[in-house]
Protein backbone atom coordinates (compact mmCIF):
# COMPACT_ATOMS: atom_id res chain seq x y z
CA UNK A 1 0.00 0.00 0.00
CA UNK A 2 2.67 2.59 -0.57
CA UNK A 3 5.94 3.31 1.52
CA UNK A 4 3.85 4.97 3.95
CA UNK A 5 1.98 1.96 4.93
CA UNK A 6 5.25 -0.07 4.47
CA UNK A 7 6.99 1.96 7.55
CA UNK A 8 3.63 1.62 9.48
CA UNK A 9 3.67 -2.30 9.47
CA UNK A 10 7.35 -1.91 9.85
CA UNK A 11 7.31 -0.36 13.74
CA UNK A 12 3.94 -2.26 14.13
CA UNK A 13 6.81 -5.34 13.50
CA UNK A 14 8.57 -4.80 16.71
CA UNK A 15 11.95 -4.32 14.79
CA UNK A 16 13.04 -0.67 14.24
CA UNK A 17 16.41 -0.31 12.60
CA UNK A 18 19.04 1.98 12.26
CA UNK A 19 18.60 5.26 14.10
CA UNK A 20 15.01 4.36 14.97
CA UNK A 21 16.19 1.49 17.05
CA UNK A 22 18.47 3.54 18.73
CA UNK A 23 16.32 6.17 20.11
CA UNK A 24 13.45 3.62 20.48
CA UNK A 25 12.75 3.82 24.17
CA UNK A 26 13.67 0.59 26.49
CA UNK A 27 11.45 1.49 29.44
CA UNK A 28 7.53 2.04 29.76
CA UNK A 29 6.71 5.64 29.48
CA UNK A 30 3.86 6.17 31.58
CA UNK A 31 1.73 9.47 31.71
CA UNK A 32 2.91 12.44 34.16
CA UNK A 33 1.41 12.41 37.32
CA UNK A 34 -0.22 15.36 37.14
CA UNK A 35 -2.25 14.26 33.96
CA UNK A 36 -5.67 13.76 35.15
CA UNK A 37 -5.67 16.37 37.61
CA UNK A 38 -4.77 19.00 34.47
CA UNK A 39 -7.79 17.63 33.17
CA UNK A 40 -9.74 18.10 36.18
CA UNK A 41 -8.49 21.91 36.27
CA UNK A 42 -9.75 22.75 32.86
CA UNK A 43 -13.11 21.67 34.23
CA UNK A 44 -12.95 24.56 37.13
CA UNK A 45 -10.60 27.14 36.13
CA UNK A 46 -11.47 30.36 34.27
CA UNK A 47 -8.16 30.82 33.33
CA UNK A 48 -7.93 27.50 31.01
CA UNK A 49 -11.10 29.75 28.61
CA UNK A 50 -8.29 30.24 25.88
CA UNK A 51 -8.20 26.09 25.53
CA UNK A 52 -12.15 25.94 25.45
CA UNK A 53 -12.35 28.61 22.52
CA UNK A 54 -9.40 27.37 20.25
CA UNK A 55 -10.69 23.93 20.80
CA UNK A 56 -14.39 24.93 19.95
CA UNK A 57 -13.22 27.07 16.78
CA UNK A 58 -11.09 24.25 15.53
CA UNK A 59 -13.59 21.75 16.02
CA UNK A 60 -15.71 22.18 12.90
CA UNK A 61 -13.50 23.48 10.57
CA UNK A 62 -14.63 21.89 6.65
CA UNK A 63 -11.75 20.31 4.67
CA UNK A 64 -11.54 19.27 0.84
CA UNK A 65 -10.15 15.70 -0.60
CA UNK A 66 -7.79 15.89 -3.85
CA UNK A 67 -6.87 13.27 -5.67
CA UNK A 68 -3.15 14.57 -6.72
CA UNK A 69 -1.98 13.68 -10.37
CA UNK A 70 1.55 13.29 -11.70
CA UNK A 71 2.51 16.60 -12.52
CA UNK A 72 0.79 17.79 -9.32
CA UNK A 73 -2.32 19.45 -10.31
CA UNK A 74 -5.29 18.71 -7.41
CA UNK A 75 -8.99 17.53 -8.53
CA UNK A 76 -11.28 17.82 -6.02
CA UNK A 77 -13.22 14.51 -4.89
CA UNK A 78 -16.48 14.89 -3.98
CA UNK A 79 -17.64 11.46 -3.18
CA UNK A 80 -15.42 8.80 -1.63
CA UNK A 81 -15.34 6.69 1.86
CA UNK A 82 -12.64 8.57 3.65
CA UNK A 83 -15.26 11.62 3.47
CA UNK A 84 -18.19 9.78 4.87
CA UNK A 85 -15.28 8.59 7.82
CA UNK A 86 -14.39 12.01 8.14
CA UNK A 87 -18.31 13.56 8.56
CA UNK A 88 -19.27 10.81 11.24
CA UNK A 89 -15.56 9.29 13.31
CA UNK A 90 -17.73 7.86 15.92
CA UNK A 91 -21.00 6.22 16.09
CA UNK A 92 -22.18 7.38 19.32
CA UNK A 93 -25.32 9.69 18.54
CA UNK A 94 -23.09 12.12 20.82
CA UNK A 95 -19.45 12.37 19.48
CA UNK A 96 -20.18 14.73 16.49
CA UNK A 97 -17.42 15.16 14.33
CA UNK A 98 -17.04 18.56 16.27
CA UNK A 99 -17.41 17.09 19.39
CA UNK A 100 -14.45 14.52 18.67
CA UNK A 101 -12.17 16.99 17.56
CA UNK A 102 -12.83 19.71 19.66
CA UNK A 103 -11.98 16.46 22.60
CA UNK A 104 -9.08 15.50 20.33
CA UNK A 105 -7.57 19.41 20.39
CA UNK A 106 -8.21 19.92 24.23
CA UNK A 107 -5.99 16.92 25.20
CA UNK A 108 -3.81 18.19 22.77
CA UNK A 109 -3.49 21.49 24.60
CA UNK A 110 -3.78 20.83 28.33
CA UNK A 111 -1.30 17.80 27.82
CA UNK A 112 0.36 17.41 24.40
CA UNK A 113 -0.99 14.56 23.28
CA UNK A 114 -4.86 13.58 20.92
CA UNK A 115 -4.79 10.21 20.69
CA UNK A 116 -7.72 8.01 19.00
CA UNK A 117 -7.89 4.24 18.61
CA UNK A 118 -8.54 3.29 15.30
CA UNK A 119 -11.51 1.06 14.52
CA UNK A 120 -11.37 -0.60 11.18
CA UNK A 121 -14.08 -2.36 9.12
CA UNK A 122 -13.57 -5.72 7.31
CA UNK A 123 -12.07 -4.69 4.32
CA UNK A 124 -8.94 -3.03 7.12
CA UNK A 125 -9.86 0.32 6.33
CA UNK A 126 -10.82 3.31 9.30
CA UNK A 127 -14.07 3.45 10.16
CA UNK A 128 -14.42 4.61 13.55
CA UNK A 129 -12.38 6.93 16.37
CA UNK A 130 -12.20 6.52 19.56
CA UNK A 131 -10.79 9.07 22.25
CA UNK A 132 -8.76 8.52 24.69
CA UNK A 133 -7.96 10.68 27.61
CA UNK A 134 -4.09 10.87 28.12
CA UNK A 135 -4.17 9.32 31.43
CA UNK A 136 -5.18 6.54 29.99
CA UNK A 137 -2.30 5.51 27.92
CA UNK A 138 -0.26 3.74 30.65
CA UNK A 139 1.93 3.24 28.14
CA UNK A 140 3.31 4.23 24.91
CA UNK A 141 5.68 1.88 22.08
CA UNK A 142 9.02 1.49 22.88
CA UNK A 143 11.97 -1.34 21.83
CA UNK A 144 10.44 -4.58 20.90
CA UNK A 145 7.09 -3.29 22.08
CA UNK A 146 5.25 -1.71 19.44
CA UNK A 147 1.76 -1.03 21.29
CA UNK A 148 0.01 1.35 23.30
CA UNK A 149 -0.95 0.05 26.54
CA UNK A 150 -4.52 1.58 27.48
CA UNK A 151 -6.49 1.36 30.83
CA UNK A 152 -10.13 2.55 31.19
CA UNK A 153 -11.42 3.87 33.75
CA UNK A 154 -12.92 0.77 35.02
CA UNK A 155 -9.58 -1.06 34.82
CA UNK A 156 -9.89 -2.60 31.60
CA UNK A 157 -6.42 -2.97 29.73
CA UNK A 158 -5.74 -3.33 26.04
CA UNK A 159 -2.58 -3.36 24.18
CA UNK A 160 -3.49 -1.24 20.98
CA UNK A 161 -0.73 -1.31 17.34
CA UNK A 162 0.96 1.43 16.81
CA UNK A 163 -0.50 0.86 13.21
CA UNK A 164 -4.18 1.70 15.10
CA UNK A 165 -3.70 4.64 16.85
CA UNK A 166 -3.96 8.22 15.81
CA UNK A 167 -1.55 10.19 17.50
CA UNK A 168 -1.01 13.81 17.15
CA UNK A 169 1.81 14.86 19.51
CA UNK A 170 3.35 18.25 20.84
CA UNK A 171 6.83 17.18 21.31
CA UNK A 172 8.57 17.98 24.29
CA UNK A 173 11.80 19.29 23.65
CA UNK A 174 13.17 17.49 26.78
CA UNK A 175 12.74 14.27 25.29
CA UNK A 176 11.27 14.33 22.00
CA UNK A 177 10.94 9.99 21.91
CA UNK A 178 8.53 10.16 25.13
CA UNK A 179 5.14 11.83 26.01
CA UNK A 180 4.06 14.63 25.19
CA UNK A 181 4.20 18.84 26.14
CA UNK A 182 0.75 20.47 26.42
CA UNK A 183 0.46 24.04 26.04
CA UNK A 184 -1.48 24.80 29.02
CA UNK A 185 1.74 23.04 31.42
CA UNK A 186 4.54 26.34 31.60
CA UNK A 187 1.48 28.33 32.72
CA UNK A 188 0.79 26.09 35.83
CA UNK A 189 1.90 28.17 38.22
CA UNK A 190 -0.78 31.13 37.10
CA UNK A 191 -3.58 28.82 36.96
CA UNK A 192 -2.69 27.40 40.20
CA UNK A 193 -2.68 30.76 41.86
CA UNK A 194 -5.77 32.29 39.99
CA UNK A 195 -7.82 29.10 41.78
CA UNK A 196 -5.95 29.59 45.15
CA UNK A 197 -7.33 33.17 45.16
CA UNK A 198 -10.93 32.03 43.95
CA UNK A 199 -10.90 29.90 46.52
CA UNK A 200 -9.63 32.52 49.17
CA UNK A 201 -12.24 34.74 48.38
CA UNK A 202 -15.17 32.27 48.01
CA UNK A 203 -13.86 31.34 51.71
CA UNK A 204 -13.71 34.60 52.94
CA UNK A 205 -17.46 35.25 51.98
CA UNK A 206 -18.85 32.18 52.97
CA UNK A 207 -17.16 31.75 56.51
CA UNK A 208 -15.27 34.98 57.36
CA UNK A 209 -17.12 36.39 61.08
CA UNK A 210 -14.35 39.03 61.49
CA UNK A 211 -15.31 42.64 61.65
CA UNK A 212 -12.95 44.97 59.35
CA UNK A 213 -12.53 47.26 62.01
CA UNK A 214 -13.07 47.10 66.15
CA UNK A 215 -13.89 50.16 67.85
CA UNK A 216 -13.28 50.67 71.87
CA UNK A 217 -14.91 53.04 73.91
CA UNK A 218 -13.72 52.52 77.78
CA UNK A 219 -16.18 53.93 80.50
CA UNK A 220 -18.83 53.41 77.69
CA UNK A 221 -22.52 52.23 79.03
CA UNK A 222 -24.89 49.95 76.91
CA UNK A 223 -27.20 52.46 76.37
CA UNK A 224 -24.24 54.78 74.91
CA UNK A 225 -23.12 51.54 72.69
CA UNK A 226 -26.84 50.73 71.92
CA UNK A 227 -27.66 54.62 70.57
CA UNK A 228 -24.27 55.19 69.03
CA UNK A 229 -24.47 51.73 67.01
CA UNK A 230 -28.07 52.68 66.17
CA UNK A 231 -27.30 55.82 64.59
CA UNK A 232 -24.03 54.45 62.74
CA UNK A 233 -26.11 51.88 61.14
CA UNK A 234 -29.06 54.36 60.07
CA UNK A 235 -26.55 56.37 58.77
CA UNK A 236 -23.96 53.98 57.09
CA UNK A 237 -25.76 50.75 56.16
CA UNK A 238 -27.02 50.41 52.92
CA UNK A 239 -25.78 51.41 49.44
CA UNK A 240 -27.12 55.00 49.69
CA UNK A 241 -25.31 55.16 52.51
CA UNK A 242 -21.95 54.31 51.15
CA UNK A 243 -19.02 56.56 51.25
CA UNK A 244 -20.65 59.01 53.91
CA UNK A 245 -18.32 61.06 56.28
CA UNK A 246 -18.56 59.15 59.92
CA UNK A 247 -18.20 61.53 63.25
CA UNK A 248 -17.57 59.87 66.37
CA UNK A 249 -18.74 62.32 69.43
CA UNK A 250 -15.61 61.00 72.30
CA UNK A 251 -12.88 59.27 72.45
CA UNK A 252 -12.90 56.20 70.68
CA UNK A 253 -9.99 53.74 69.56
CA UNK A 254 -10.81 52.46 66.03
CA UNK A 255 -8.29 48.85 65.36
CA UNK A 256 -8.58 47.75 61.91
CA UNK A 257 -8.50 44.06 61.59
CA UNK A 258 -8.26 43.03 57.99
CA UNK A 259 -7.40 44.11 54.80
CA UNK A 260 -9.84 44.72 51.83
CA UNK A 261 -9.50 42.78 48.77
CA UNK A 262 -8.90 45.63 46.96
CA UNK A 263 -6.03 46.59 49.27
CA UNK A 264 -5.07 43.04 48.91
CA UNK A 265 -4.31 43.95 45.03
CA UNK A 266 -6.71 40.85 44.39
CA UNK A 267 -8.84 42.34 41.43
CA UNK A 268 -5.83 43.69 39.65
CA UNK A 269 -3.61 40.53 40.40
CA UNK A 270 -6.56 38.23 38.85
CA UNK A 271 -6.80 40.28 35.78
CA UNK A 272 -2.53 40.20 35.37
CA UNK A 273 -2.91 36.25 35.42
CA UNK A 274 -5.75 36.02 32.84
CA UNK A 275 -3.84 38.33 30.60
CA UNK A 276 -0.70 36.44 31.35
CA UNK A 277 -2.37 33.16 30.75
CA UNK A 278 -4.26 34.68 27.63
CA UNK A 279 -1.55 35.68 26.29
CA UNK A 280 0.51 32.53 26.16
CA UNK A 281 -1.77 30.81 24.26
CA UNK A 282 -1.38 33.56 21.76
CA UNK A 283 -5.31 34.87 21.74
CA UNK A 284 -6.07 38.35 21.46
CA UNK A 285 -8.18 39.90 24.54
CA UNK A 286 -11.09 40.64 22.32
CA UNK A 287 -11.17 37.17 21.07
CA UNK A 288 -12.29 36.18 24.66
CA UNK A 289 -14.70 39.34 25.14
CA UNK A 290 -12.20 41.70 26.80
CA UNK A 291 -13.01 44.92 25.47
CA UNK A 292 -11.09 47.33 27.70
CA UNK A 293 -9.18 49.32 25.81
CA UNK A 294 -10.78 47.89 21.79
CA UNK A 295 -12.19 49.19 18.83
CA UNK A 296 -13.67 48.13 15.86
CA UNK A 297 -10.31 48.28 14.04
CA UNK A 298 -8.16 46.47 16.96
CA UNK A 299 -11.27 43.99 17.27
CA UNK A 300 -10.89 43.30 13.37
CA UNK A 301 -7.00 42.48 13.44
CA UNK A 302 -7.33 40.44 16.47
CA UNK A 303 -9.69 37.89 14.72
CA UNK A 304 -7.43 38.28 11.54
CA UNK A 305 -4.06 37.45 14.01
CA UNK A 306 -5.90 34.85 16.36
CA UNK A 307 -6.91 32.99 12.83
CA UNK A 308 -3.76 33.22 11.34
CA UNK A 309 -1.46 32.75 14.03
CA UNK A 310 -3.40 30.61 16.66
CA UNK A 311 -5.83 28.71 14.69
CA UNK A 312 -4.11 28.13 11.17
CA UNK A 313 -0.61 26.17 13.15
CA UNK A 314 -2.75 23.60 15.13
CA UNK A 315 -5.25 22.98 11.86
CA UNK A 316 -1.85 22.29 9.17
CA UNK A 317 -0.87 19.96 12.73
CA UNK A 318 -3.69 18.16 12.28
CA UNK A 319 -4.30 17.98 8.66
CA UNK A 320 -0.75 16.59 8.24
CA UNK A 321 -1.37 13.89 11.00
CA UNK A 322 -4.15 13.11 8.89
CA UNK A 323 -2.41 12.51 5.49
CA UNK A 324 0.21 10.34 7.16
CA UNK A 325 -1.68 8.40 9.37
CA UNK A 326 -5.33 7.86 7.77
CA UNK A 327 -5.55 8.83 4.06
CA UNK A 328 -2.68 6.85 3.24
CA UNK A 329 -4.97 3.44 3.57
CA UNK A 330 -7.41 4.71 0.84
CA UNK A 331 -4.08 5.56 -1.34
CA UNK A 332 -0.86 6.97 -1.70
CA UNK A 333 -2.45 10.08 -4.51
CA UNK A 334 -4.74 11.42 -2.20
CA UNK A 335 -4.70 14.55 -0.07
CA UNK A 336 -6.52 16.05 2.53
CA UNK A 337 -6.53 19.85 3.28
CA UNK A 338 -9.08 22.22 5.88
CA UNK A 339 -10.41 25.35 4.12
CA UNK A 340 -8.40 28.20 4.91
CA UNK A 341 -10.18 30.12 7.85
CA UNK A 342 -7.76 33.71 7.67
CA UNK A 343 -10.59 36.00 7.25
CA UNK A 344 -10.14 38.65 4.85
CA UNK A 345 -8.85 41.57 5.60
CA UNK A 346 -11.42 44.26 3.57
CA UNK A 347 -9.57 47.34 4.70
CA UNK A 348 -6.33 46.67 3.57
CA UNK A 349 -8.40 45.65 0.33
CA UNK A 350 -9.81 48.86 -0.37
CA UNK A 351 -6.49 50.55 0.75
Amino acid sequence: MGWRIAAIKAAVSGRPEGMARFFASRWASPPDRNSQEFLEAYGKSPRLSPVTKISTDLSNVSGKLFRVKANGDKDEITDHPFLNFMARPNPLPYMTRSAFWKLHETYLMIKGEGQAVIERDAAGYPAELWPIPPHWVADIPRLDFPYYTIRSRDGLQRLVPVADMFVVRQLNPLDPYGRGLGDAEPVADEIETDEYMAKWAKKFFFNDATPPVLMSAPGITKDEYDRFQAAWNDRHRGVGNSHKMGIIPRDVTVNKLVDSQREMDFTESRKDLRDAVNAHFGVPPEILGIVENSNRATATQAKIIYAENVLTPRLLARQDAINAQLLPFWGEDLLWEYDDIVPEDTEFRLQ
